[in-house]
């Protein structure tokens, strides 16, 4: 195993624990599970880093993410969707979407919603889909633009300038892009640039305590100083897996890793829906425990199946590397 899969294996553990952490949080009522999510944020800036610096113009950047996160999804919402058009009286009926919410969401997700219209998430943790795709567009613009060897600065100036035109009684998806910036952070360190790198690391963290001192609100990560601490934490935990070698016994966690985006997909409502069926109790740690193995490996079928043979076609012909029909 050379260094770089050393890495690798170090970034997909740290997928492995941030995925756990949420769907324990949902399963085993493990408290703070968002603070996963965020992890899952800053483990997305250090990756889009590298990205960035691969793709030769925005398009190409910003189809390689389609590419990446949209086969998974469209399997994701589909099936989720269908599910809960089944067996109804296993869900809330105001989390059951219309055929044509869930369409819609593979269309408001990489255009952000570009029509603004009213839909319902197939599934409570699409949220988080919804910032990532803004902080894709955010760095797809800047590409557009010329400042792809200074992403990390013009992120920070960007974050800055619009905390400066905020009202903090009004949420705003710039309270999460702290945690994006401590992972291109820990990645402008890793490609070497040192005082860059703090200079970055300081800026998220101011970023974070102004909005914890000013009182900014967010309902789906509640600002704090314990998310401060989150902050600190992921940002320490990315930079030793991205740096020190990863013991071997941390494989099964990796393999978690490694499916993770399709568990983070199928895992919140299908899982409720799931120990529904079953009627089982909160505190039966056993029956919650398998739900969580059906689901890594349902997870890992969509893996194999969608997510790892479909990402390069769809970005390839997103890209325009590739023609979708090919002339008989």
């Amino acid at each position: 195993m050379n260094a770089q899969s050393e890495r690798s294996l170090g970034i997909d553990c740290l997928r492995g624990v941030a995925i756990l952490w949420v769907v324990s949080y949902h399963y085993l009522n493990v408290p703070a599970g968002t603070d996963g999510v965020l992890l899952f944020f800053a483990i997305s800036g250090y990756c889009i880093s590298f990205s960035a610096d691969s793709s030769k113009t925005a398009w190409e950047f910003y189809a390689k993410r389609l590419g990446r996160l949209l086969p998974a999804l469209a399997v994701a919402v589909l099936f989720i969707t269908a599910a809960k058009h089944a067996f109804p009286d296993l869900i809330d009926a105001s989390r059951i979407p219309s055929w044509f919410d869930a369409l819609y969401t593979l269309v408001a997700l990489p255009t952000l919603n570009v029509a603004n219209l009213q839909y319902v998430r197939p599934d409570g943790a699409f949220w988080s889909l919804e910032v990532e795709f803004q902080f894709y567009a955010l760095c797809a613009v800047l590409i557009a633009v010329g400042l792809r060897k200074h992403l990390l600065p013009a992120i920070c100036i960007y974050c800055f300038v619009r905390f400066l035109l905020s009202n903090p009684a009004n949420p705003y998806s710039n309270n999460f892009l702290s945690f994006f910036i401590a992972g291109l952070s820990v990645a402008t360190y890793r490609k070497g640039g040192v005082t860059l790198a703090a200079i970055g690391i300081l800026a998220a963290c101011l970023l974070e305590i102004s909005h914890v001192l000013l009182g900014y609100k967010e309902p789906s990560a509640p600002i704090g100083w314990s998310r401060f601490a989150v902050l600190l934490m992921s940002t320490t935990a990315l930079f030793a897996a991205s740096q020190y070698r990863a013991p071997a016994l941390l494989k099964p966690v990796a393999l978690v890793g490694l499916v993770s985006y399709p568990l983070y997909l199928l895992h919140q409502d299908l899982g409720a829906m799931l120990f529904a069926w079953w009627n089982v109790a909160p505190s039966d740690v056993p029956a919650r425990g398998t739900g969580i193995l059906l689901f890594i490996i349902a997870a890992y079928v969509v893996y194999a199946c969608v997510e790892r043979p479909w990402m390069k076609p769809v970005t390839d012909a997103l890209s325009g590397r590739r023609r979708v029909f090919a002339a008989a």
